[in-house]
């Protein structure tokens, strides 16, 4: 089933895909994938209360994953919380300081909160990082990129495997 759900979000059958993901989620209510994914597709067909919902309670087993807090971050910018999307985003600064997106996207929640000079300040460093990345080393590289699988990876264990296929 979760399988399932994914190839149908990758093909925009977005109904299948929540009948599907809720089903996983029903039998295994822990799955912070599926949660993660339902969220994502709740967030981009408008139901956003419903995709918060679900981003709290992967952060809730998941707390240190940098993606929950972007992309909730975003969902709270556009429902015009900005100093939450602001939180949201220093999280995921905090967990994953060379997160250059989140540098970008929290440089522009300053700016519209006014604050030009952490906004200049943020902007400055996501090109900092950005210009880093492409000077690095590949072991350097790597480093970076199993510290950043860590802080990305999601709590999928299945409590009934056998239900979920089909």
């Amino acid at each position: 089933l979760y399988h399932r759900a994914l190839l149908e979000l990758d093909d925009s059958k977005n109904v299948l895909a929540l009948e599907d993901l809720n089903k996983v989620i029903e039998l295994s209510p822990d799955n912070a994938a599926a949660l993660f994914n339902r969220a994502m597709l709740k967030g981009n067909t408008g139901n956003i209360r419903g995709a918060m919902e679900d981003y709290d309670k992967v952060l809730s087993l998941n707390p240190n994953n940098i993606l929950v807090y972007y992309n909730r971050a975003g969902l709270k910018y556009k429902n015009k919380d900005l100093k939450g999307a602001l939180n949201d985003f220093d999280k995921a600064i905090e967990l994953f300081p060379e997160f250059a997106d989140a540098y970008n996207n929290r440089a522009m929640i300053k700016r519209e909160l006014n604050n030009l000079t952490g906004s200049q300040d943020d902007e400055k460093r996501a090109v900092e990082i950005q210009h880093t990345a492409y000077t690095q080393n590949d072991s350097l590289k790597y480093g970076e990129s199993i510290r950043l699988m860590k802080l990305i990876t999601l709590n999928s264990d299945f409590k009934n495997k056998d239900d979920l296929e089909e």
